[in-house]
């Protein structure tokens, strides 16, 4: 599952405002503000952000083993590192 810590923390390794997130996972800017702000989301809409950050090189890690959640970066191919 994604929670609206990780969604904040993978934009901010991102450097992707709202909108950024918003092209490129086709879910409306204001969507993942409330996401973000801790309003229910429907399943298809998480999966489409999580997708997103996915692509973009973001890989999410679930809680487990008395460790919350997180996430890492992974070098995409053909992308500049900055």
């Amino acid at each position: 599952m994604l929670t609206a810590d990780q969604l904040r923390a993978a934009r901010a390794i991102l450097k992707w405002r709202r909108e950024d997130l918003a092209k490129a996972s086709g879910v409306p800017a204001v969507t993942i503000q409330s996401f973000e702000g801790g309003a229910d989301s429907k399943i298809s809409t998480v999966s489409k952000l999580r997708a997103a950050c996915e692509r973009a090189g973001v890989i999410f890690i679930d809680a487990g083993d008395g460790m919350g959640p997180g996430l890492r970066l992974r070098e995409v191919p053909g992308k500049r590192k900055r």
